[in-house]
């Protein structure tokens, strides 16, 4: 039996790993994606997420460093206003890879002493007898006292729960291509333009070369739609979103799969490093104080919920101050 078992790879996956095996527990990530191929890796070719500082400081502390992986910019241009993030690297924000982040990650875990296993997928879900769970995997039945689910979007844990996932926004819709400008410069600012349905993002990525997000209520989707969105452009689901609940006995939901925002903050690997680190964290301390486990796992819930509602008032006052609409019919 293993000491807590991790479904999901990306981001919050990793850091619950790293912070169990800082804390001498036994932790097994199971990512159901295989290994990256470089050659045909889809995210290889430009950056498709933007960190900020506080993020960059994150990494910094998990041993990532994020210039060997990611282009550097020097702030974020919304309208006349201009926010620089500082002079030096330590204070830049950064144009990420997210696959490379990811394996770097994986290669933080290991070394911390956890066991990465990808090409494994979650699939059912069994309670041992209070004990802890035995996770059906593509691999075989793994015994396992605790959980954290690190699923992303899809939910793997809550669904098998029942829980609940709330939507706090209206359905909206986030897609990302790449433009060519002879004006792009690497490490330049990045451009945030707000409009009453939605926004555009435009991050230099390399000379000549821009990464453009772009985001709408599905409402108005359709109208911009297909003939706003290229072909190539890769499109996702960007609803706001949180479960309900967070934690329970032996159990913990972190990143995307406890709450998420539309990509507009710029905080979703933030928020993945944090919940991730929390949850390894409530992890130990549940193995180390097994009578306070409901006690841990309350206070787990109660933080990331908090930091959640925080985040999303913040961005609906922005979005408000702006002239942005998607949030309206709520």
């Amino acid at each position: 039996m293993i000491d807590v078992a991790i479904i999901g790879g990306g981001p919050a996956g990793s850091a619950a790993a790293i912070a169990c095996a800082r804390a001498g527990l036994g932790a097994m990530v199971f990512e159901r994606r295989g290994p990256v191929d470089e050659a045909g890796d889809r995210d290889n070719t430009e950056p498709e997420e933007s960190i900020g500082p506080d993020c960059v400081a994150l990494l910094a502390e998990l041993g990532i460093d994020c210039l060997r992986l990611s282009t550097p910019f020097a702030g974020v241009a919304v309208g006349n206003h201009l926010a620089i993030f500082g002079g030096v690297v330590a204070l830049a924000g950064f144009h990420l890879h997210r696959s490379r982040l990811d394996q770097e990650l994986h290669t933080a875990a290991t070394r911390a002493g956890a066991t990465v296993r990808l090409g494994v997928g979650a699939g059912g879900l069994e309670s041992d007898g209070g004990m802890g769970f035995v996770l059906q995997s593509s691999i075989g039945p793994i015994a396992a006292r605790q959980l954290i689910d690190a699923s992303g979007r899809r939910s793997w844990l809550a669904r098998r729960l029942g829980l609940q996932r709330n939507r706090r926004s209206p359905p909206l819709l986030a897609w990302r291509d790449v433009l060519r400008s002879p004006d792009a410069v690497t490490g330049a600012v990045a451009r945030f333009t707000p409009r009453p349905d939605g926004w555009t993002w435009l991050a230099d990525v390399s000379p000549g070369r821009v990464v453009r997000t772009r985001l709408a209520a599905t409402r108005s989707a359709a109208g911009l739609g297909r003939a706003a969105r290229p072909a190539a452009a890769s499109t996702h689901a960007a609803t706001w979103q949180v479960t309900r609940q967070l934690a329970g006995k032996n159990w913990f939901i972190a990143g995307e799969a406890a709450a998420a925002l539309d990509p507009a903050t710029g905080s979703g690997v933030s928020f993945a490093l944090r919940s991730g680190l929390a949850a390894g964290r409530a992890a130990a301390a549940a193995a180390t104080e097994p009578r306070q486990s409901s006690l841990i796992a309350a206070l787990y819930d109660n933080a990331l919920l908090s930091d959640f509602e925080s985040a999303a008032a913040t961005l609906a006052h922005h979005y408000r101050r702006l002239g942005i609409r998607v949030l309206d019919g709520q």
